[in-house]
């Protein structure tokens, strides 16, 4: 059906597409169509888009978009391209573009609807955007796809010599009146295979696209609203390797009186878009394209997560928890040479991030909980890879002192308290992840007048667990069981009433290990950790007793192995891994 869709021109309708079976696919690049006549520029997977806010070409953009004012007149835009015009265009050449771009502008606003209410100079930002000769967009995406175009933690010199003209286009756009704004379906084709033409393959394309992956659109993006466009050879053509994306648009821009290309029902998604991938119809590179669905996620979906400070230290395997006021995080490894850190650090809103005072033992994989004014560190494991049953624990005015040991060792363990009693729930015994031991189904409970004690054991054994307290039930969710190195991560949740004991509860929609819970707003939250095919993850899933579970904003980095807290009516989630040690933190 895709074939005679593409050839044919019989519909445009990509019914049997969306209605496709989703797989699970992943993505962390998109690459550009053309305009009619401008030079193909051949791209590699990864150029376009990258995944999340951990890529630290995203925050240096972002900022330097920021801090670009809007220039008055394009003239002022276009100058400051000089430098990489200069071949083409003096600056004689580049004043006489923009001329012409306000003079047609001018002369065509008077027969565009609402055209009375459109600044002249914004129009022509959009018409050059569209122009052939010079084609200035050519130059912009060179800039934005070198190998160099970010140095140290700035953008390169290239990158901000493109800047006033993109913010001038973006701030064009969004002044459109709302009768230009277009939300729903945009098609956009690349003569293009992921990774490579060479390397196709089902296998190799579930490397770069899967089902709920954000991909962030850093340039503006045009797109068609005719599928026919793309069999055009100066977007995908009918044979080859070539890629469409199905995109469902929540915010474009139709530029199609102001463009130079009318006829291709010009469609632009603005700087800085994030996508989820929906699916992907994967076919043989010379018959059909690849389909790739994805949908523009809309603006209260991208602004819910916010980035926080930074942690002093990069850690994964931490633990965090909230006493005084204050956030603290504690113990995990942030290194490639897996040494624990004893170092505590406290995060306060007004004040930011200071020291702590150290724990005495270093714990990876350990758990923490505060009960009656004092913040409890549990378990984990100390170097060389053994699981501990040590507890210690702090008091603002007493520094750490040694807490009742549990009766079981445990790492990768989960803690809440509930009723007055610190719960110690799951983890992996004795050999700790470094030789033979086990994973755990047993519960132990503390109380400061009797001690640990045993509680009822989870129906399921599982380690790298999260645990949270829910209209007064303690929730165990995620996390491995069996093996540690071949164990399944799980979706199951079970909760444990003290008068009723466990139950299984909804499971979540994504099995996850090395996630992270917290309770906000009377529902409970699972956050990141690691999927069945060890992919990190960045979803995030919210589960409310009257409701079930239900997907929730994103946050912008993937993180495993990560710690989670609720302030000021905020939920944190801190460090972790993500082919690296993470310091960045996100609070929605």
């Amino acid at each position: 059906m895709l074939f005679y869709l593409i050839l044919h021109h019989k519909s445009v309708r990509p019914s049997k597409v969306e209605l496709g079976r989703p797989r699970q696919v992943h993505c962390n690049s998109i690459t550009m169509p053309r305009k009619k006549g401008r030079p193909r520029m051949a791209r590699s997977a990864a150029e376009e888009s990258e995944v999340g806010e951990a890529s630290g070409w995203y925050r240096a953009l972002r900022m330097a978009f920021e801090d670009t004012e809007v220039p008055t007149t394009l003239e002022a835009a276009l100058l400051s391209m000089q430098p990489l015009l200069q071949e083409e265009l003096d600056a004689e050449g580049i004043v006489e573009i923009a001329e012409g771009c306000v003079d047609r502008m001018r002369r065509k606003l008077p027969s565009v609807p609402h055209g009375d209410s459109i600044d002249v100079q914004k129009a022509a930002a959009i018409n050059a955007y569209t122009l052939n000769e010079p084609a200035i967009h050519k130059y912009c995406t060179a800039a934005f796809t070198a190998s160099d175009r970010l140095r140290g933690r700035r953008p390169s010199a290239k990158v901000l010599q493109c800047m006033p003209f993109y913010v001038l286009l973006d701030a064009a756009l969004r002044h459109l009146p709302e009768y230009y704004r277009y939300k729903g379906r945009v098609y956009r084709g690349m003569k293009w295979c992921f990774p490579t033409p060479q390397d196709h393959s089902p296998e190799v394309l579930c490397d770069y696209f899967y089902e709920g992956r954000k991909v962030i659109w850093f340039v503006p993006k045009s797109t068609s609203q005719d599928l026919r466009v793309m069999e055009t050879e100066d977007f995908c053509g009918l044979v080859g390797a070539r890629t469409i994306f199905h995109v469902q648009a929540s915010l474009g821009f139709n530029i199609e009186r102001f463009s130079a290309f009318a006829r291709e029902k010009n469609i632009v998604i603005p700087m800085f878009a994030q996508m989820e991938v929906l699916h992907v119809e994967r076919v043989p590179p010379l018959c059909r394209p690849d389909i790739v669905a994805m949908r523009q996620l809309e603006a209260e979906e991208e602004a819910d997560w916010q980035r926080a400070p930074s942690m002093p230290i990069k850690r994964t395997g931490l633990a965090a928890a909230v006493l005084g006021g204050k956030l603290y995080v504690l113990g995990g490894s942030n290194d490639n040479v897996y040494v624990e850190t004893l170092f505590v650090e406290r995060f306060d809103p007004r004040a930011g991030w200071q020291r702590a005072p150290s724990m005495p033992t270093w714990r990876n994989g350990l758990a923490a909980a505060v009960l009656d004014g004092q913040l409890y560190a549990l378990g984990g494991s100390a170097r060389g890879g053994n699981a501990l049953d040590t507890v210690e624990r702090f008091d603002p005015g007493a520094g750490w002192q040694r807490a009742p040991s549990m009766t079981t060792e445990r790492t990768g363990l989960a803690a809440a308290v509930l009723d007055g009693q610190l719960y110690a729930l799951g983890g992996y015994a004795r050999g700790g992840n470094a030789r033979g031991g086990k994973d755990l189904d047993t519960v132990e409970r503390f109380d400061p007048r009797a001690g640990w004690q045993r509680a009822p054991s989870m129906p399921t054994k599982r380690y790298d667990l999260a645990a949270a307290v829910l209209d007064g039930q303690l929730y165990a969710l995620g996390g491995h069981d069996d093996d540690f190195y071949g164990g399944n991560a799980l979706d199951t949740v079970e909760r444990f009433d003290p008068r009723a004991g466990w139950q299984r509860a909804p499971s979540m929609p994504t099995k996850r290990s090395g996630l992270a819970a917290a309770v906000l707003d009377g529902q409970l939250y699972a956050l990141g950790g690691r999927d069945d095919f060890g992919r990190y993850l960045y979803t995030v899933e919210r589960f409310d007793p009257r409701a079930g579970w239900q997907r929730a904003p994103s946050m912008p980095t993937e993180r495993n192995g990560l710690a989670a807290a609720v302030l000021d009516g905020q939920l944190y989630a801190l460090g972790g891994y993500l082919g690296g040690y993470l310091d960045t933190v996100e609070r929605f």
